[in-house]
């Protein structure tokens, strides 16, 4: 072992590792979503990175939240709340990236793991629905 793996040995550090390259890798952007504040789309490939998923905003929730920022009779309540609700979200979100990026790591490590299973069984989606509820309870 390496002195650069040295530092990163423990399961909290290999979790910490994890989640600072799907957050660096991660794309978000804001669109028009008429019926949700916020979505993930996530590539099913295993030759794929956490660079071809997607976090999406609303424009018109993230508009909403700057201009009651911006509105001198908001008060400060109000704009922490709408934070921490941009917050949970992003949780959220990061809930399913979380799954879809773990996927592909156990694909690409395991001969015995079909893709369908990683990404398209009930029991998945009903996981990566469940992270992100739970964080966002």
């Amino acid at each position: 072992m390496n002195k650069r793996n040295e530092c990163f040995s423990t399961p909290s550090d290999q979790i910490t590792i994890f989640l600072f390259q799907l957050v660096n890798d991660l794309q978000v952007t804001v669109k028009n979503l008429p019926h949700a504040c916020s979505h993930f789309t996530g590539s099913y490939s295993i030759n794929s990175t956490s660079k071809d998923d997607l976090v999406e905003y609303d424009t018109k929730t993230i508009n909403g939240i700057i201009s009651l920022e911006k509105s001198k009779e908001t008060i400060e309540a109000t704009i922490s709340k709408q934070v921490f609700f941009i917050f949970v979200k992003t949780l959220h979100e990061l809930g399913h990236a979380s799954i879809y990026r773990s996927a592909r790591l156990m694909s690409s490590t395991s001969l015995h793991v079909n893709i369908n299973e990683s990404f398209n069984t009930p029991a998945t989606h009903a996981l990566t629905g469940e992270a992100g509820n739970a964080i966002e309870r």
